[in-house]
């Protein structure tokens, strides 16, 4: 039945287009930073470990500087802490406000933002297939 489930999701979707969330096996041990890849849409299979977030400065201008280094970096630094090998931008639109054009590494990434305190967030995730093949959506 899974074969027949994951043949219908390739054949309708194409390869990208399936993910699945599945349940934590529990705590992972620490990655790095330099682990993390960000995901700007849902990967194939992999586990949700926690959302992380970083306050923005209230009065900070993005405009003319939307250079989201510190940001992502710090995202992704809470994530690894987590034992996270992944950062995942398409978190569920219920959760946040709107999302911020953020510069990083010479890519774009719609980050999620919530208002009241303004703070910038994403999901840590564990990848359970970490093959590129089903994953072209993430940092190189």
């Amino acid at each position: 039945m899974r074969s027949i489930l994951i043949l219908t999701c390739l054949a309708l979707l194409g390869p990208v287009s399936c993910s699945e969330v599945v349940t934590t096996s529990g705590p992972h041990p620490a990655t790095t930073p330099g682990e993390v890849k960000i995901y700007t849409k849902p990967p194939g299979k992999y586990e949700i470990l926690g959302t992380v977030t970083m306050p923005l400065a209230p009065d900070k201008n993005w405009e003319g500087d939307n250079d989201g280094t510190e940001t992502i970096d710090n995202l992704k630094a809470q994530a690894a802490a987590l034992g996270a090998n992944g950062l995942l931008l398409a978190i569920d639109p219920k959760t946040y406000d709107y999302q911020l054009g953020l510069a990083y590494h010479n890519k774009n990434y719609n980050v999620p933002i919530k208002n009241n305190p303004r703070t910038a967030m994403a999901d840590a995730i564990y990848m359970i297939n970490k093959s590129r093949l089903f994953d072209p959506n993430t940092e190189q």
